[in-house]
């Protein structure tokens, strides 16, 4: 958080000092970053803003973030018991399940240099996936307006408005994507106003719609972010060079028990070793052909190849590439 902290006052100043103007971005992503402590068990969302598709060198990124927020348990347990006044014990029973999920903490914007922050997540082991929203130009541009106003605004006057369920780092800049973009590309399904916990409740598919960890299922299939592969940042840790060199030695052993041609061999080693293609579809039904067409008899083969494919799964980060894997499991370890 520090580090965050940091990185935030840090890039505010240098980006006020380059007066980054909104026309110049052409491209707009929404980013997810993997799940870590506190208000972000179930993952993080920011926008970013950039000038060129693949080049994060001159971007931008916004995200809602949280601080502070009082404990209001304690409050809650020192009152009156239940039997002297059950009524207002419901109603601070409600106002301390509504603290809990935010409403106490401040809500505010931050900006931080697109690739400074992705690193930022890295560090802490959290991988990030950027969605190319499929927008015109002006569309980008009142985009970044929308979300340059939220920074001024409540980098001017505190909010205090956050919720776990209903406004948070997702659902914020969901709503603005919502406000400039056709009624039927909009993302529907926020639920506001009084008693929305108990909706939560009953309707828990709902959620898939505002937590950002189980986001991506849906965003594969969103009209806006589904004509192109999310683009992966993967945290790089020593762990990495021993993970790809078990990987790698599963596969120089089945090469040489099904003398596979060294050109598919050499194919498989390259797309094994990259996590953002090994737990893809296309690959592991590759890799299946050549299981498949190995001539060698005995178990050995299939022992190597389940140990490959275990490993993949594993190594695996989210939960629906994690139920791609698990297809190809030739014998069901769970």
């Amino acid at each position: 958080m520090k580090f965050i902290i940091f990185l935030s006052i840090f890039s505010a100043l240098s980006l006020k000092s380059q007066e980054i103007q909104g026309e110049d971005f052409k491209y707009g992503f929404l980013a997810l970053a993997g799940p870590s402590s506190g208000t972000s068990i179930m993952g993080h969302a920011f926008l970013v803003f950039s000038k060129e598709k693949k080049n994060l060198i001159s971007s931008v990124a916004y995200q809602f973030n949280v601080e502070g927020g009082e404990d209001k348990e304690n409050e809650f347990k020192k009152e009156s018991s239940w039997l002297r006044n059950p009524v207002k014990k419901v109603g601070e029973l409600r106002k301390m399940v509504t603290s809990f999920l935010g409403s106490e903490k401040r809500f505010f914007v931050s900006r931080h240099n697109a690739l400074s922050l992705i690193r930022i997540y890295n560090l802490e082991k959290r991988p990030v996936l950027l969605y190319r929203l499929s927008l015109s130009e002006q569309q980008v541009y009142e985009l970044y307006q929308k979300t340059q106003q939220d920074f001024i605004e409540r980098s001017t006057v505190e909010h205090f408005d956050y919720n776990f369920l209903s406004k948070n780092c997702l659902t914020m800049n969901l709503e603005n994507i919502n406000k400039v973009v056709d009624e039927h590309l909009q993302i529907d399904g926020f639920f506001q106003g009084k008693w929305y916990e108990l909706k939560y409740l009953l309707d828990w598919g709902a959620y898939l719609r505002v937590a950002p960890l189980l986001m991506t299922a849906y965003l594969d299939k969103y009209p806006l972010t589904s004509d192109e592969e999310p683009i992966v940042w993967m945290p790089i840790t020593f762990d990495l060079v021993h993970i790809n060199a078990s990987l790698e030695k599963y596969v120089d052993n089945l090469h040489f028990i099904c003398n596979w041609e060294e050109s598919n061999a050499q194919y498989v080693k390259k797309i094994v070793k990259r996590a953002e293609f090994r737990a893809k579809r296309p690959f592991l039904n590759f890799l299946k052909k050549m299981y498949d067409s190995c001539e060698a008899t005995g178990q050995e083969k299939k022992r190597l190849y389940s140990m490959l494919i275990e490993d993949i799964y594993f190594q695996t980060f989210f939960p629906k590439d994690k139920l791609v894997v698990r297809e190809f499991l030739p014998v069901e370890i769970f």
